[in-house]
């Protein structure tokens, strides 16, 4: 029996190692699933506990270590010497997936000296060779290594717990019980990828008349950059919560069912909950990084690289809270 073939049958203790933003975390819960479909009965991230904690809570892992804690960061240096807690539990792995760059193979000698049988250096960034979703990508990388490359979409199971308290936080901010909440982010990794704020605060307007709830959501990276006029104006439009935690993020966007926003992690974090979402995408291609699940509408420009206008948008939102999915 080949040795690729030997890790699908003995890899019961799998290590995800991931550095990434949300977006891209929540993508890799394709590789989590792929992993428990390929053996693994105990799979644990190496990566941002506010990140990789959002998939313990909802059990799609089942342990969670801080990168940058533990001197994990010698994993990048010749001679590694780490505390013996680290080496230690590292070593209890069969298989190890590192999505670091790792050009010179360093990590994964040094994962593989600590007692990792099995490590597969997989590069997240899209290849120009690859066509499709650039998840669909890691999953054929996997799938060379003889691992499972079958998986769904992201999934994110909340507890109910998490759910009742989004429950109640979003009573407290929308006490007509007869309105429709819609989530808003505005945000986004980079500002080329973010809808007009007037065209958010004008959509608004037109989903009140609709007797929808607008609701935005603020985190620290829009905090920081939009102007206090944009501030100030998404504010005096609807109700705003500033910088949730992941966790409560995701339970919001899930209590509310419905959700707008740029091509953006919260976007990936609002289809992995469920949410009826409208994905908006002007410069990126939504074919290598659209939010995927069944309930996700993209909406683009008439013209390839614009953003739409506010009655695409409008229509697309209407069309999905309709359908019966």
């Amino acid at each position: 029996m080949a040795a690729s073939s030997q890790v699908r049958l003995r890899a019961r203790r799998a290590l995800l190692i991931h550095g990434g933003a949300l977006g891209d975390f929540i993508m890799s819960l394709r590789l989590v699933e792929a992993l428990r479909r390929s053996g693994a009965s105990h799979v644990a991230v190496l990566g941002k506990p506010s990140l990789a904690g959002l998939a313990l809570a909802c059990g799609n892992v089942d342990e969670v270590r801080n990168l940058d804690v533990g001197h994990f960061h010698r994993l990048f240096g010749r001679d590694v010497r780490l505390p013996n807690d680290a080496a230690d539990w590292l070593g209890r792995f069969d298989l190890a997936v590192n999505t670091l760059a790792d050009r010179d193979q360093i990590v994964a000698d040094n994962l593989r000296d600590l007692g990792i049988k099995s490590v597969i250096n997989l590069d997240p960034r899209p290849r120009v060779d690859w066509a499709g979703h650039v998840s669909g990508q890691w999953l054929h990388d996997l799938a060379s290594h003889e691992l499972m490359a079958d998986a769904g979409p992201p999934n994110l199971n909340l507890p109910e717990a998490i759910r009742h308290k989004a429950e109640d936080a979003l009573r407290r901010l929308l006490p007509e019980e007869d309105l429709k909440p819609v989530v808003m982010h505005p945000g986004s990794g980079g500002r080329a990828k973010c809808w007009p704020i007037d065209q958010f605060i004008m959509l608004s307007a037109e989903l009140k008349e609709r007797r929808f709830a607008p609701l935005f959501v603020l985190g620290p990276v829009e905090l920081e950059r939009f102007t206090h006029a944009e501030v100030s104006a998404i504010r005096t439009t609807s109700p705003t919560i500033d910088s949730p935690s992941f966790l409560e993020l995701a339970g919001l966007v899930a209590a509310g069912g419905r959700y707008v926003g740029n091509d953006s992690g919260v976007s990936h974090l609002a289809a992995a909950v469920g949410a009826k979402s409208v994905v908006l995408f002007g410069p990126t291609d939504p074919v290598r990084w659209r939010p995927l699940g069944d309930s996700v509408r993209v909406v683009r420009g008439a013209r390839a690289g614009e953003m739409p206008g506010v009655a695409e948008v409008l229509r697309e939102i209407i069309a999905l809270v309709s359908s019966p999915s």
